[in-house]
Formats: C-alpha cells, structure tokens, sequence
C-alpha cells in the first residue's frame, strides 16, 4: 500500500478535445443536441490528457498519508493558483494523483499526471462552460472542494471557484460544480 499520496490540478487548453466533447453536441449527424451539453459540463471526464495540452504549472491540492487518512479527510476544500505558460485558451481544468512507497526496500513513486507514464487511472477532466483566453504570467487561483455525494456513495460532488488575474484581460471568475461518479 501506498505510504503518501498527492492530488493536483493543472490547466489544459485543447480546443480539439474541447469540439469533440463539448461543441459535437450542437451538431450531431445533423440534429441539434445542445441541451445535452449541460450534462457535459456537470461530469467530471475521465481521460488522458496529453503532455502538450498543459498549458499551466501545477498545484498540489491535497497531501494525505495513507496510513494515519481518514473517510472525512477526504472531503475537503481547498486553494489553488495555477501560473499559466503561453497565451491560449483554458478549456478545462484536469486533475490526477501521485503516490509514493516510501517503506519498501527500494522506495518507487507513480504519478497519473498528464506528463507521466499514462495509467489505467487516466486524469480527470473538468471542462469549463465558458473557456477563457489566458496570457503568459496569469494566474488561475481559486479553490476545489470534494464533498461525498449524498444520495450515491461511490459519487463525487467537486465545487471549483476560480478568478483570472490578467494584466492583458478583463477579470474572469468562474464558479462550477462537477461531479465525478
């Protein structure tokens, strides 16, 4: 088992990704589906992210140690500020999990994120209603919160809020809930 593990978030820009799960509901073989893109937006997508997709630094959300965690240590709030590496548009933000085996002979770390090996594990995907144009040196900060789904157990409810601070841009905030099932 896994000694420590480290939840993070990156920023992803890719409008082809974006167009193919997102913008393909308005025109599907001809019939308009649009309706069907709130539902898009409310499903944390589990998928791989390429390396060439990133678009921001990243940020380590949550810190657990396996051995002491607890069930409501897994609910949480918390903050982040993501630094972003080239003027494009923010699509999404995607998150992933590393882990370490500290105690074993010869200690080995793993990570799902979207310049590592990929993994069964994937990343996930929270795609943004309204995609917003960033410029080198802006910062995304806001905060995460994971909450355990009331009516389905092995569901997530996932709250971001998160502002654009921009020299070059109008101030941008966003507030969107997720959920991850």
């Amino acid at each position: 088992m896994p000694q420590k593990c480290s939840i993070s978030l990156v920023a992803m820009g890719s409008k082809m990704e974006y167009d193919s799960r997102v913008c393909f509901w308005d025109d599907v073989y001809g019939c308009k589906m649009s309706a069907i893109k709130e539902e898009v937006f409310l499903e944390a997508h589990v998928q791989c992210v390429q390396p060439h997709d990133v678009i921001s630094t990243s940020d380590v959300v949550k810190k657990l140690n396996m051995a002491t965690v607890k069930v409501p240590d897994l609910g949480f709030k918390a903050p982040f500020t993501l630094t972003m590496l080239n003027d494009t548009i923010c699509h999404a933000l995607v998150g992933y999990f590393d882990v370490s085996f500290d105690s074993m002979q010869y200690p080995v770390y793993f990570g799902t994120g979207p310049m590592d090996t990929p993994t069964h594990w994937k990343q996930t995907v929270f795609y943004l209603k309204k995609p917003i144009a960033v410029s080198t040196g802006d910062l995304l900060a806001g905060t995460i919160e994971f909450r355990k789904n009331k009516e389905d157990v092995r569901c997530l409810d996932i709250y971001v809020t998160m502002e654009l601070s921009s020299a070059d841009a109008e101030h941008v905030k966003i507030e969107q809930k997720f959920y991850l099932h």
